[in-house]
C-alpha cells in the first residue's frame, strides 16, 4: 500500500519585519488622520449664543445658535449638558441636527431627563453645547 505524506495545512509563516513596520506605520497614520479629521470638524461650524431659557424641577429649554459657513447642508450630532450651581452635571442630551447651508439658525431644545431632580432653591447656571464625536478612547 502507498504512503502519501499530507501537507501541513494551513501552513503558518511568521509575519515579516517590514509587513509588521507598515503596519504600525498605517495605524499610527490613522490615528494621526482621525485626530486631524476631529478638529476640521469642529471649525466646519459656529455654536453662540447658548441660553437657558426656562428650567423647572425635572426639564430645562436650552437655546442656541449655529452658523453653518459652509455652501453645503450638514448633519451633525450635538451634547448639550446642563450645570448647576455648583458646576455638576444635571442632565444631558445628544441631538442630531440638520443646518442648511450658510446659515444662522437657532434651536430650543428641551432637556427632559436629569440625572436627578433639582431642590425647591435650586438654579441651572449654564449650559454648554459641544459637537458629539463618538470614539472609542
Amino acid at each position: 500500500m502507498p504512503y502519501f505524506d499530507r501537507l501541513e495545512f494551513p501552513r503558518r509563516h511568521a509575519l515579516s519585519a517590514t509587513l509588521k513596520f507598515a503596519l504600525f506605520v498605517i495605524v499610527i497614520l490613522a490615528i494621526v488622520g482621525k485626530n486631524f479629521w476631529v478638529s476640521n470638524q469642529k471649525k466646519s461650524f459656529v455654536v453662540s449664543k447658548v441660553n437657558i431659557m426656562e428650567n423647572s424641577r425635572t426639564t430645562a429649554d436650552v437655546e442656541f445658535t449655529v452658523l453653518n459657513p459652509k455652501g453645503y447642508p450638514q448633519t451633525k450630532e450635538f451634547l448639550i449638558k446642563v450645570y448647576d450651581i455648583a458646576g455638576q452635571e444635571i442632565g444631558s442630551k445628544i441631538l442630531r441636527l440638520e443646518l442648511p447651508e450658510k446659515s444662522n439658525t437657532r434651536f430650543r431644545k428641551v432637556i427632559s431627563k436629569f440625572r436627578r431632580n433639582l431642590m425647591i432653591d435650586e438654579k441651572l447656571t449654564k449650559a454648554e453645547v459641544i459637537l458629539f464625536i463618538p470614539s472609542i478612547f
